[in-house]
This record gives structure tokens, C-alpha cells and sequence, in this order.
């Protein structure tokens, strides 16, 4: 990255080894940025390169990603366990309070841990996500956020997802990250660094996995009716790409309710990659969201 120093670093939490990039003073604010599907610590290179200069940011590679080990059951992607790794990760180095920021599945593990953990965060700055509980309720609810989360749906099939975004060295994933309401902006050396990496042996099936694992544990509690919602006390800065091709702007209808101690959103005219696509309005909310924490 020009200009901007990245070291490489790896936490193991129970079993599993966690890879991150981190840039920045160590004595400055901590940023934590938690990426989606499919995706890696590289999701974050805009914000590396914008915010390192004024904080100390992190950018996690999440279980089943990139460098950090994959492991093989479903039941290892829960979303107990995922927020588990952020909790043992910032334990591990030694974090004082922090601001967590999360991207799509990250932005998911982000509320969570912001429901669980409030005492430990400064801050939260969640991109284009709602909160699980919020999504599974809404889609039965909303048909175009249904017919927008069809591949939630597919990616419970066995095999076949991991056939279709693996082959041709990862064609699919290159068209998901570049295709309607998603990052039109992309250039072709990104696109080959994402084909590079789920075009490996094994890197597609762990991402699926959030998926399948999520849906046994929310849908029973949804149709039952024994799904809490979250209750967040933590300062809540929210980011939406308005153009997402996955999830509606709708879904942010439901988050005042859900934010007790101040919140924020800002609609921005772009796809769900918007921290990738507009980079300079995204790191200047993010830059002033975190200048006026106390």
C-alpha cells in the first residue's frame, strides 16, 4: 500500500489461528475492521490506506479466510463462536476499548458483539448489514428482500454452491464482486487478487458455512418464536450503500429501535461494496465518527 507500513500478525484463539494486518500508531484509537463474503483483510485496503494516518486500524482475516484456519463443521461458524474469535482476539492483544467496525457478515458479527460485549466498545460503525435477528424476520415479511437473499437459500445445498463459485478459477466470485449493486468501481488486479484467493483448494466452503449455520440457528427460533431481538447500548454509526444488490435499504427502518445510546446513518448512492466504491466518503463518516466518541 502506498506509503502506509502494514504488519502482518497471527492470534490463536482455542484451535484455530487467526491472521490480521494492522497499520497505524499502537497508541492512537483502535479501529477493528471485521470483513464479509467473499472477502478477506483485503475488503479493507481503502481504509488502510485512508484512516491508518489518525488511528491504529486492524483488519482481521475472520475464521475459514484467507491465512486463518478453516476449519470443517458447520456448527465451527456459529455465530457464538464468531463473536467469541473478535472477543479472545482483542483479549489476546491486549486492547483496551475499541471501535468495531463490520462490513456484511462482519457488520453481523459486529452487532452481535455489540449486544453481548457494549462495555468493551467505544464505538460502532456497522456497513451495509443488519443485525441476523432483524434479517431473518424481515425477509418473511418483505418480498423483495426475500428474492434478495435467495442465495442464502442455495448455499444450503450441499456441494453445489462450492462448485459454482470455485470453478474457472473463481469466475463467480470475480461477477459477484463486480456485478449489479455490488463494486462497479473494482479493477481488474483487485478482481485477480479475490480470484487468487477463493480460486485456492478449500477457500470457498468456509464462507459458505457462515451461511448454512446461521440459517439452523435463527430460522427455528424465528418460526417458534423465541428470537430475541438486539439491544444496543454502544454508540452506532451505520453506512448504506443504497444500491445494494443483496439487501434492501428497508432493513434500516428497524435500527433506531434497536440503538439505545446514540445512532447515526448515512445513505450513500453506491453498491454493497460502498467502503470499496466511495473509499473518501466512507473513511471521512468513519474519521468523524470516531474524532466525536468520547
Amino acid at each position: 500500500m502506498n506509503g502506509v507500513e502494514i504488519h502482518h500478525g497471527f492470534a490463536t484463539i482455542g484451535d484455530c489461528k487467526i491472521h490480521f494486518v494492522e497499520a497505524g500508531a499502537t497508541n492512537a484509537k483502535v479501529l477493528v475492521l471485521l470483513h464479509g463474503f467473499p472477502d478477506f483483510w483485503y475488503s479493507w485496503r481503502h481504509q488502510i490506506q485512508g484512516l491508518s494516518r489518525d488511528f491504529h486500524v486492524i483488519a482481521i482475516d475472520q475464521r475459514g479466510y484467507n491465512l486463518s484456519d478453516k476449519p470443517l463443521k458447520i456448527s465451527d461458524y456459529s455465530i457464538d463462536v464468531l463473536v467469541n474469535d473478535v472477543k479472545q482476539f482483542v483479549k489476546q492483544l491486549g486492547l483496551g476499548k475499541f471501535v468495531l467496525v463490520g462490513h456484511d457478515w462482519g457488520g453481523a458479527i459486529a452487532w452481535e458483539f455489540a449486544n453481548r460485549y457494549p462495555e468493551l466498545l467505544s464505538g460502532l460503525v456497522v456497513i451495509n448489514c443488519p443485525p441476523l435477528k432483524v434479517l431473518f424476520a424481515e425477509q418473511f415479511h418483505n418480498g423483495k428482500q426475500l428474492k434478495s437473499s435467495y442465495y442464502v437459500y442455495l448455499f444450503q445445498l450441499p456441494l453445489l454452491p462450492e462448485l459454482m463459485l470455485s470453478r474457472n478459477h473463481a469466475a463467480l466470485v470475480a461477477f459477484v464482486l463486480s456485478g449489479p449493486g455490488m463494486n462497479p468501481r473494482i479493477t481488474r488486479s483487485e478482481i485477480q487478487a479475490y480470484r487468487k484467493e477463493f480460486g485456492s483448494p478449500g477457500a470457498i466452503r468456509p464462507g459458505i458455512n457462515y451461511y448454512r449455520s446461521a440459517l439452523r440457528q435463527f430460522l427455528p427460533r424465528y418460526i417458534c418464536g423465541s428470537m430475541k431481538q438486539v439491544s444496543i447500548h454502544v454508540s452506532t454509526c451505520v453506512i448504506w450503500g443504497v444500491r445494494d444488490g443483496a439487501l434492501q435499504a428497508s432493513l434500516t427502518r428497524k435500527f433506531p429501535a434497536l440503538c439505545k445510546n446514540g445512532y447515526q446513518i448515512h445513505y450513500i448512492k453506491a453498491g454493497h461494496f460502498v467502503h470499496q466504491e466511495k473509499p473518501g466518503t466512507v473513511n471521512a463518516l468513519i474519521r468523524k465518527f470516531c474524532n466525536e466518541l468520547a
